[in-house]
């Protein structure tokens, strides 16, 4: 009978077993390698710590040797000096050397045993046991996790584990996925939140701002920063009343709220940006200053802010007093002080006041540090107070400097120079050549107030019996650099005295160095047709160059009106008369042109009714 050659081979289920014992014994291989640089780590450490240990002992086997060397001499000396003195010495005296060689002796041991001990110190075997002991809470939970993972993976039963891989690889996205969404998802998402608000807020959706601010709380994410700065942009985009509801959620009354929030809505409130009765305002001021005191702020600006909001409630000796302090340390502080003390009419306060602004300003300019236009002019002001007229002009004169254009500094400084030709005028014999310096200084600015030329124009009709006065003008008249605007008082100021030809020279200079100054075109018309021999046509031409510039001015209608009349051209007479009166109501001689008009119009009634006015 034939063999079946196949039915030698063994069943396939043992096969099976066999691959999957081949596999298991793999897989311990592979744990086996992983485990092996441990292995070897460790004894790498432990041979290279013994190593070094037994380098140590033999080091300290070493120094002991070397001491031994070293004192063998001594010992043998000692010991040959010690038979020759007890064969040669008496007992008698040998004893009390023998006591003494023994003290020597016994300290010769405490010195031997303290060397030991040295050897033993420097021996590193107890530095390392107290490191390592010390250094317990590091590697005890590395040793055990170590430990077990070693333990666990030396009993596994390989084959049987196997069966979980396929489990393993399953969760293994899902186990990503949750630890990325408990790490890194919140976040991510809270991060686009936060750029959405900013486009919508952007965008001027105010509606999907709120949509996206909600969600963020949902998530956890503080957002207080995140509203303020949406609230503001709301204030920005001129959203006033959105912008100040929002704040009133971020910073409530009735209990501290977000800091920031406190300090917009009470600079909002000072500022009268919210439209809010004056009472109101006022009362909610004091809330959030109380609000912003309970949660603990205690500055200096809130000092200003609560001193200037006492000031404002007509409580100004309670802010003079809460700023009483501060004005040593705090220009500020002190501006504001000054102020109050100046309404209060404090004068000595005022002036110690005066003293510490000018004392921070002066300081300021030492340091090379920017000041401000505000600054200059409180400094100014504390001069003033002070009464410093030298001070007063350098601080000016500094300021000019500093701002060339800036519309205050040349009042001021216009104003200044004025006041001084006004006090040099008072003097018993002024120099003319400093007076018109003064008036050409002042009237250089631009910016002499109109009052100023009324007063300058009296001035000049004393001349006759000033003659100091007399020879400032006429410096002033022929002087190349006379500013037009002087020029037009100067020539207003000379026809009035009758003086034609100075006028009609002033006033042409003015119009010639600024076209633009409608007073001097119509004064320059006046003259041209009030002088002897009129020219009413140049008169007329000069006056509509004024009407041009100001339409609607009662004196240019006037002299216009009044050029008509001489023109015989009534109907438009009266149209500018008439414009006239109703500014200057109780002028004679436009109800005497009136009159004339009328009547050369056949108009006898209202010609008697404006002749009556000049009765």
């Amino acid at each position: 009978m034939l063999s079946d050659p196949n039915s030698q081979r063994p069943p396939l289920r043992h096969r099976v077993q066999q691959q999957v014992a081949r596999l298991g014994e793999q897989f311990a291989s592979l744990a086996a390698a992983a485990v092996w640089p441990l292995e070897r780590l460790a004894k790498y450490v432990a041979q290279n710590f013994f190593a070094a240990s037994e380098r140590l002992e033999g080091l300290e086997s070493l120094f002991l040797d070397l001491l031994r060397f070293i004192t063998w001499p001594l010992r043998q000396l000692w010991r040959i000096v010690a038979g020759i003195v007890a064969l040669l010495m008496p007992a008698a005296v040998r004893r009390p050397l023998a006591n003494l060689a023994a003290r020597v002796i016994a300290l010769q041991s405490i010195v031997w045993q303290s060397l030991v001990e040295l050897a033993e110190w420097l021996n590193l075997d107890s530095l390392v046991r107290w490191l390592v002991w010390l250094l317990q809470p590091v590697w005890r939970p590395v040793a055990t996790l170590l430990g077990f993972v070693y333990a666990w993976l030396a009993t596994r039963p390989y084959r049987q584990m196997l069966w979980g891989l396929p489990a393993l690889l399953l969760m293994l996205p899902i186990s990503v996925a949750a630890a990325w969404s408990a790490f890194w998802g919140q976040q991510m998402v809270a991060d686009h939140y936060v750029q959405a608000v900013k486009q919508a807020a952007e965008d001027k959706d105010y509606d999907r701002v709120q949509l996206f601010q909600r969600k963020l709380a949902q998530l956890g994410v503080e957002t207080q920063l995140s509203d303020y700065n949406t609230a503001e942009l709301l204030a920005k985009n001129g959203e006033m009343a959105a912008a100040y509801k929002s704040m009133q959620l971020l910073a409530p009354t009735e209990s501290p709220g977000y800091p920031a929030a406190h300090y917009w809505i009470i600079r909002q409130l000072l500022s009268d940006h919210l439209s809010l009765p004056a009472e109101e305002s006022q009362r909610l001021v004091g809330v959030h200053l109380d609000q912003l005191t309970k949660l603990g702020f205690k500055n200096r600006e809130l000092t200003l802010i609560r001193a200037y909001w006492l000031a404002k409630g007509d409580r100004k000796v309670e802010a003079a007093e809460l700023l009483k302090p501060l004005a040593a340390q705090n220009l500020a502080a002190a501006i504001e002080r000054l102020r109050i003390d100046l309404l209060l009419g404090k004068g000595n306060e005022a002036r110690r006041d005066a003293l510490h602004v000018r004392s921070h300003l002066e300081r300021t300019k030492r340091l090379k540090q920017p000041i401000d236009t505000k600054a200059y002019q409180w400094w100014m002001a504390a001069e003033q107070v002070l009464g410093d007229r030298t001070r007063f002009q350098h601080v000016l004169m500094d300021w000019i400097e500093r701002f060339p254009a800036n519309e205050l500094a040349l009042t001021e400084l216009a104003t200044f120079h004025i006041q001084e030709f006004e006090t040099l005028v008072q003097a018993s014999s002024p120099d003319p050549a400093t007076l018109a310096t003064l008036l050409r200084t002042a009237y250089a600015t631009g910016k002499v107030p109109e009052t100023v030329n009324d007063g300058l124009i009296r001035f000049y009709l004393q001349w006759s019996t000033r003659p100091e006065l007399h020879k400032a003008f006429d410096e002033l008249a022929e002087s190349p650099d006379l500013p037009a605007s002087l020029a037009e008082v100067l020539g207003t100021a000379a026809a009035i005295a009758g003086e034609w030809g100075r006028a009609q020279k002033c006033l042409e200079y003015a119009t010639e160095d600024d076209p633009t100054n409608a007073v001097a075109w119509n004064n320059l018309a006046y003259i041209h047709s009030r002088r002897p021999e009129p020219d009413l046509q140049a008169a007329l031409d000069m006056v509509n160059r004024s009407l041009q510039l100001r339409p609607d001015e009662f004196r240019f209608r006037e002299t216009r009106g009044q050029i008509y009349v001489k023109l015989s051209r009534w109907s438009e007479a009266i149209e500018d008369l008439e414009f006239a009166i109703n500014g200057m109501p109780d002028v004679a001689a436009i109800h005497q042109s009136l009159a004339s008009a009328y009547e050369a119009l056949g108009n006898k009634q209202l010609a008697d009714l404006h002749r009556d006015y000049t009765q």
